[in-house]
């Protein structure tokens, strides 16, 4: 029997071609994809997903009911090796998640690369913590989005108008609370209490006025009516406690969704 050696510099050589090939063989983010990405940065989600894992954090930056009726959201990880991204699909029914992608950037996550089917989690892990955050918010989330929207339709089907986005949803609760539709937003989230609580924060602004932006908040699911769910700040110390305790405090904790406006 004979045994032949290679010396240490060729397979070093050798490793060093089959990591270059390996480089070349990854698909690179296309331009929509990118595009997706920089939509996604701009319009931010921020809820922490509770999960023990040490000296890591895991948020949802990114979520959406598709057209079958799973949620899909992507997952910031921050933890010592840097920060990923993962894009899932998720069955609130069934309790079970899929990758749909991910990446140490997220153009990366972006790219459709799905794992062949849902499965159920193992319990505690990461992708445990990710089905129990989204279904237990989003579904409250989106069940009174869905309710309020029907309303709605209900209502301006003689006008054509349909709010078939949380933004204009929420320009529509307003419009209504305040009587008039002469107002600007900014800096818009909804925050997620109790389950059936879910409250709109801000700031608002009446467009002929120059007197500028003042902080709101609204409950966004109060079932008897919307009138008198409508606080805007009056200088008072009420309203500053009450502002500070349902928008400010979970704003600082990351216990919020953010709003485009």
């Amino acid at each position: 029997m004979y045994f032949s050696f290679i010396p240490l510099v060729v397979i070093q050589k050798l490793k060093k071609q089959e990591i270059i090939e390996a480089d070349n063989n990854i698909p690179t983010p296309s331009t929509e994809e990118k595009n997706e990405a920089e939509k996604v940065q701009r319009d931010k989600e921020n809820l922490i997903i509770p999960h023990n894992e040490p000296n890591t954090t895991y948020k949802i930056i990114w979520h959406k009911k598709n057209s079958s009726g799973l949620f899909e959201a992507i997952i910031e990880r921050v933890g010592s090796s840097g920060t990923s991204y993962s894009k899932h699909e998720i069955d609130c029914d069934s309790q079970s998640i899929r990758y749909l992608g991910d990446g140490d950037t997220l153009e990366k996550a972006l790219m459709y690369r799905p794992d062949p089917k849902l499965i159920v989690p193992v319990e505690g892990s990461s992708a445990d913590a990710i089905v129990n955050t989204v279904c237990s918010n989003f579904n409250e989330v989106n069940n009174i989005l869905d309710k309020e929207n029907d309303v709605i339709n209900d209502r301006l089907v003689n006008n054509r108008v349909t709010p078939n986005d949380k933004k204009e949803f929420i320009k529509y609760k307003l419009q209504q609370i305040s009587g008039s539709d002469n107002f600007s937003l900014k800096n818009v989230f909804i925050v997620l209490g109790k389950p059936g609580t879910i409250f709109i924060c801000g700031e608002i602004a009446n467009k002929n006025s120059i007197q500028g932006y003042s902080k709101f908040f609204t409950n966004l699911s109060k079932n008897d009516g919307i009138e008198n769910a409508y606080l805007i700040n009056d200088g008072s110390d009420s309203f500053a406690i009450q502002y500070y305790a349902l928008c400010q405090n979970n704003l600082n904790q990351g216990n919020y969704l953010s709003i485009p406006m």
